[in-house]
This record gives structure tokens, sequence and C-alpha cells, in this order.
């Protein structure tokens, strides 16, 4: 009994060893295969910023293309969506409401004065020459 008691006690003592030894060399791999990983992220990491960098860079240093000129003087919202021109309100000297004007809005509001103002101009000039008399559309008589 004591016997096998003893060769119990040799068998457990060599299987810790075994276990001992490939828990480290478990460990060593793990740690090998964390720094690797680290390594393949941070290079990875900048390559994407490279990237990132040299896009950015192309897009500043080039000219925009003449599909992108038109499309920054076309407003891309739709017009049916308009609101009321930019407004400050005042009571008793204290700001009320401010709203602003989305370009689009603003676009049209300046289209449509200058329309606006050129329409009173031929208006205005048509009218003072015939109240002055030197109006041309009129046939002369001989």
């Amino acid at each position: 009994m004591v016997q096998r008691s003893n060769e119990l006690s040799k068998e457990i003592a060599e299987t810790r060893e075994e276990m001992g030894e490939r828990l480290i060399e478990l460990r060593r791999r793990g740690r090998r295969a964390a720094r690797r990983t680290m390594q393949v992220a941070i290079i990875a990491g900048a390559l994407a910023g490279a990237a990132v960098v040299g896009l950015v860079a192309y897009r500043m240093t080039r000219p925009p293309t003449l599909g992108e000129r038109a499309r920054r003087l076309v407003p891309t919202r739709q017009l049916a969506g308009l609101r009321l021109p930019s407004m400050r309100m005042y009571v008793n000297d204290k700001q009320v409401v401010d709203r602003d004007d989305s370009a689009t809005e603003k676009l049209v509001v300046t289209a449509a004065r200058a329309f606006g103002t050129a329409a009173a101009t031929a208006a205005i000039g048509i009218l003072l020459r015939r109240v002055t008399g030197r109006d041309e559309s009129k046939p002369k008589a001989e």
C-alpha cells in the first residue's frame, strides 16, 4: 500500500512538473502573439493614417473639376421648401427673433431682388422717356 502511494505521489509530481512547463510555454506563446498583434495593429493604424493624410492633401491641392464648381453654384435643396427670408425682430431694443437663411434661400432672394431692380429700372426709364417726350418707340411725325 505504501509502495502504491509512493508511485502515485511520483506520478502526481511528474504531471505537475509537465503541466508547469506547458503553462510556461503557453504564456510565452501568448506574449509573442500579443506582441505580434500589437505590431500589426500599429502598422495598420499608421497606414490608415497615412492614407487619410494623403487623401486630404490630394483633395486640398488639386483644382476643383467643372462638375464640382457647378455643384457649388447650384443649390442642392428643393426650391419648394423655402422659408421666409431672414428676419430680426426687436421689441424695446431687445432682439426677439433672429433666423438665418439657407444658401438656397439667399440665392433665390438675391435673384428676386436683382430681377425686381432690373424691372423697376426699365419701367421707370420708359415712364421718364414718355413724360419728357423722348420716347423712341413712338413713330416720329415727319
